[in-house]
């Protein structure tokens, strides 16, 4: 008896088997088809797309009127370690000081940012495998 038999007659098989699924799966190797016929590339990670479309193609950052000064100081390679300062007069959208510092070794890869009195920000990246990254994002602010 195949796997496909079994799958079928286990007791959850219905959820696997019936005309929704494979409508569904259906439609997917559809678009998984043309893609290819296309010779389109995987576009890469939702928060890759999000940080394209977002930081990457508005002007913000670039933008303003004022004074603005970024200092890094990277003080070790294997484990990864920075720090850096970012000091901005003038700006409305910047706040005057950030201290920012990270810290990364292959599994683990956390960022921390603080601006002095009004909010801190963090972020960690666990490499579970090559491919699956757990992040955490934490942001705290004095209301």
């Amino acid at each position: 008896m195949s796997s496909i038999a079994l799958e079928k007659e286990s007791p959850l098989g219905f959820l696997c088997h019936n005309s929704v699924t494979a409508a569904l799966a259906d439609t997917y190797n559809s678009f998984q088809e043309r893609r290819a016929a296309l010779g389109l590339s995987n576009p890469g990670s939702v928060a890759n797309i999000a940080r394209e479309v977002q930081k990457d193609v508005f002007l913000n950052n670039y933008t303003f009127s004022g004074l603005r000064a970024d200092i890094t100081k990277p003080f070790s390679i294997a484990p990864l370690f920075q720090v850096s300062h970012a000091f901005a007069m003038g700006s409305q959208g910047l706040p005057p000081y950030t201290f920012g510092a990270l810290f990364g070794t292959n599994k683990v890869s956390p960022v921390l940012l603080l601006h002095p009195l009004v909010w801190a920000s963090g972020s960690r990246q666990y490499h579970m495998q090559k491919l699956i990254i757990l992040p955490l994002d934490l942001y705290a602010r004095e209301s």
